[in-house]
Order: C-alpha cells, then sequence, then structure tokens
C-alpha cells in the first residue's frame, strides 16, 4: 500500500507500459528524472492497472505521495491539486460555483493560484462521446418505432381490403362508420397482443427449457416448458366472412 509519510518504492502502471516495457507484478525498474538534471529512483512494480482510456493508461503511473512531494521538491503539506467527489452528478454546476467563489483566484503561501475545473472540462472528448451514444440510442428507438408503425398500419390496410364484402354487409345491414371503424381497431390491438404474447412466450419458454442442473451431477434432473397461445383465437373472430376460410360456410 502506497504511504504519505515513507517511502515505499512502489509503482503502479498501466498494462499498457507494461506490455511496452515488458514488465509485470513484482519486477524493479529505474525511473529516471529530468529536471535540472538527471535522477533516479528505484521502484518495485506493485501492480497493473488497465482503463482502456490512451489518455491515462499511456501517460500515467502512481507512486506514493511521500515519493512525489521529495521528487517535486515540495514543501510536506503541498500537492499539485486536490479532487472532489460529488454524490450527485445533476448537481456539479451548483458545486463548481460554491468553488469558484471560494477558491478561484486565492493565493497560497506559496505564491500558487488557486482554480477549479469540472470532470467535464477535464475530459471533453470523453463527454462528448457518451452524449453522442445516447444521441444514438434516441435515433434506433426512433427508427424501430417508425417501422413497427409502418407495418402496423401497412396490416390494418390489407385487413381492411381482405373484408371489401364483409364491410358492405355491415353498412346494408345499417352499420354506421364509427362501429365499423372501431371494429377494425380493435381487431388491429388483438393481432397486436397476439404478436407479442407469442413473443413473450417464445422468451419465457426458451427460459423454461433450460436445464435444472444438479449442483454435483451435470446431467439434466427436470425440462419445463409451456404451451403458447395460438393466434387463432383471435383471428377467428374475422374468419367467418373471409373468403379464405371456407370451413366457416360449410359449417
Amino acid at each position: 500500500a502506497f504511504s504519505d509519510s515513507s517511502s515505499t518504492n512502489k509503482l503502479l502502471i498501466s498494462k499498457s507500459m507494461a506490455d511496452k516495457l515488458r514488465l509485470k507484478s513484482g519486477d524493479r525498474i529505474f525511473a529516471y528524472f529530468i529536471d535540472n538534471g538527471v535522477r533516479a529512483r528505484r521502484f518495485d512494480i506493485c501492480g497493473i492497472y488497465q482503463t482502456n482510456l490512451s489518455q491515462y493508461d499511456d501517460a500515467i503511473c502512481y507512486i506514493d505521495l511521500y515519493t512525489a512531494v521529495k521528487l517535486n521538491g515540495w514543501e510536506p503539506d503541498q500537492v499539485s491539486g486536490a479532487e472532489v467527489s460529488v454524490e450527485n452528478f445533476l448537481k456539479i454546476d451548483e458545486v463548481e460555483e460554491i468553488f469558484i467563489d471560494k477558491v478561484n483566484r486565492q493565493v497560497d503561501k506559496y505564491g500558487e493560484t488557486y482554480s477549479t475545473k469540472t470532470i467535464q472540462e477535464l475530459n471533453p472528448q470523453l463527454f462528448s462521446w457518451l452524449e453522442l451514444l445516447d444521441l444514438n440510442v434516441w435515433i434506433i428507438l426512433a427508427l424501430m418505432v417508425a417501422v413497427a408503425a409502418v407495418t402496423m398500419i401497412s396490416g390494418l390496410l390489407i385487413i381492411i381490403l381482405e373484408r371489401t364484402t364483409m364491410i358492405g354487409v355491415l353498412k346494408a345491414l345499417g352499420a354506421r362508420n364509427k362501429t365499423i371503424r372501431h371494429t377494425f381497431l380493435w381487431f388491429a390491438v388483438f393481432m397486436i397482443g397476439a404478436d407479442c404474447s407469442s413473443a413473450t412466450c417464445s422468451a419465457s419458454g426458451s427460459c423454461c427449457c433450460n436445464a435444472i442442473r444438479d449442483s454435483s451431477n451435470s446431467t439434466p434432473k427436470r425440462i419445463m416448458s409451456a404451451p403458447c397461445p395460438s393466434k387463432s383465437t383471435f383471428r377467428s373472430l374475422f374468419c367467418s366472412t373471409s373468403p379464405h376460410c371456407s370451413s366457416a360456410y360449410s359449417s
């Protein structure tokens, strides 16, 4: 573990650095610091981290605070910066305003001027990429809704065209346009419900058909399945007047 009171000579490096330098945990390495001369320090690799963000993995390694203070010639209470975590990310702007009023443009006893930056200002590319992902999700959802709407509308039109004879009979019997319209709308709702039920049943059936394996034996003990409702129940509402259902007339 790192310490702020004594040097541990421990170094935490990224996986990309370890691969380039062919290092692994437990190896020893010499690091050279160039600042008004060359200083060498020996470190033991205590671990390897990976963030999959090249801007961090290719440039940052970690040592204990005591060694960092000594290498930079700082005082014991002097650091390059401090990080504050916010519980609610939505309030980060409010917290920033508080720090701007309290901290910004303040000068410490070493002559350094304080300034504050949010994580969004430090990593604008990362948050732009996340916003782009959110936009892609909405675009995909919009396309899915549009395709589903076109499919349902076209299916309803086909149903209406196939039931032209039935519509004429209903009109001759005195049915109102509103009644006929509601009939087809309810039929469309039943068709959509049947499709949703079939999809749900197929998904749950595939889960139920997975074998329940015993912890000590890999042989399946029981296989469970459930029947799915058929669409014929909903389609039979209009089948008796359809020219394609000859069996309805014969009965």
